[in-house]
């Protein structure tokens, strides 16, 4: 059905959107050094509402298909070789995934650069997503139709969680206000 089909790319659009949107700040942090603690908060911000759109959702979903299941019991289809492909595709973007927020959190380290480190954060976020994808993909594989969103809720929990340590590193720092003199006649 082509509507629910438009509807499984929706919040696979918004993800990527949020990358460009993460990898934005940090172009801007590195090239404004002034900005950086904003950057940072932006990309805890952005981690925050992910976490906690993730945890509702996933919350919806579980009942969802813990009611289906019941009604229907467990049906599995036969195991194709096609049917392993997006298992693959997910086991894959967890290592690059991975091996990206290990160079970003290096280099942010390096430099010193909160907005960067954020960044990497926001790639170990991704990574576990694409666990919560693989676990999803083995439970239909399985017939286990609550699997993914449980694991998707899991994830929230974590991103939630990373984006909350995120936002405790910033330091917004004031800037000085010039000392008040009183006027000379």
């Amino acid at each position: 059905d082509r509507e629910h089909s438009a509807l499984q790319c929706h919040p696979d659009a918004a993800h990527s959107l949020g990358d460009l949107v993460a990898d934005g700040l940090c172009l801007i942090a590195a090239y404004s050094p002034p900005l950086e603690q904003l950057c940072t908060l932006g990309i805890a911000a952005m981690l925050l509402s992910t976490g906690a759109s993730l945890v509702s959702f996933s919350f919806f979903e579980i009942r969802s298909a813990l009611q289906s299941h019941a009604l229907r019991g467990v049906a599995s289809a036969p195991l194709q070789l096609a049917s392993l492909v997006p298992l693959f595709v997910a086991l894959v973007c967890v290592g690059a995934k991975e091996s990206l927020y290990r160079l970003t959190y290096a280099v942010g380290k390096r430099y010193g650069s909160q907005s960067l480190i954020a960044n990497a954060h926001h790639h170990r976020s991704d990574m576990l997503s694409s666990i919560a994808a693989a676990l999803g993909i083995v439970g239909t594989l399985a017939g286990v139709p609550w699997l993914e969103p449980l694991a998707v809720f899991v994830v929230g929990g974590l991103v939630l969680r990373v984006g909350l340590q995120t936002l405790l590193t910033v330091r917004i720092k004031m800037p000085q206000m010039p000392a008040l003199r009183p006027a000379r006649s």
